[in-house]
C-alpha cells in the first residue's frame, strides 16, 4: 500500500514563522550584549598581552622597559640603561573601547627590569575601564607581581 504524504498547511507555516520571529526578537538583544562584552574582554586581553610583551622585551633585550598609560594608548619604551636616560626604542598600542587607568606605582608608570621583575616592592595593579577612570565601569584589573613581573587577572574585579 502506498504511503500518503501529508502537506503542511499555510496556517501552520505562518504560526511557525511567527514563533521563530518572536524567539529571534527575544534573543537578539542578548546577542548584542555578548558581542559588546567580548569586545571589552578583548581590550583587557590586549592590555594583559602588552604587559607580557613589555616583560619579554626587557628579558630578551636585557634592557629596562618602561610601560606608560595615557588615554587609550599604552606605550613601551626600551632604554639602554635602567637610569631611563638613553632611549633605544618606543612602541605604542591603541585600544578600541577600554581606557587603562594609570598604574598604582606612584608615578603611574611601570618599569620592567632586565631580569623581568618590576620596579615596585609590592604588586602593581592597573584597572581598565570603559570611559572615565573615576566613574567608568570597570572592565577588569590586572596585577603585576614584583619579583617575577608576571601579569595576572584579579578575580572578582571587573
Amino acid at each position: 500500500m502506498p504511503r500518503q504524504l501529508r502537506a503542511v498547511s499555510l496556517l501552520e507555516l505562518i504560526v511557525v514563522v511567527a514563533m521563530v520571529g518572536v524567539l529571534a526578537s527575544l534573543a537578539l538583544p542578548r546577542l548584542e550584549g555578548i558581542t559588546t562584552r567580548l569586545e571589552r574582554q578583548g581590550d583587557l586581553i590586549v592590555v594583559e598581552d602588552a604587559l607580557k610583551r613589555a616583560r619579554n622585551l626587557a628579558r630578551t633585550s636585557r634592557r629596562c622597559v618602561e610601560v606608560a598609560v595615557a588615554g587609550q594608548q599604552i606605550t613601551f619604551t626600551a632604554y639602554d640603561t635602567c637610569a631611563l636616560t638613553t632611549l633605544v626604542s618606543s612602541t605604542s598600542l591603541t585600544l578600541k573601547r577600554a581606557k587603562p587607568c594609570a598604574f598604582d606605582t606612584g608615578d603611574g608608570k611601570l618599569v620592567f627590569q632586565p631580569d623581568g621583575s618590576i620596579n615596585a616592592t609590592t604588586a602593581a595593579k592597573i584597572r581598565t575601564v570603559e570611559n572615565n577612570c573615576s566613574t567608568g565601569a570597570s572592565l577588569g584589573t590586572l596585577r603585576v607581581l614584583p619579583i617575577t613581573g608576571v601579569t595576572r587577572r584579579v578575580k572578582g574585579a571587573g
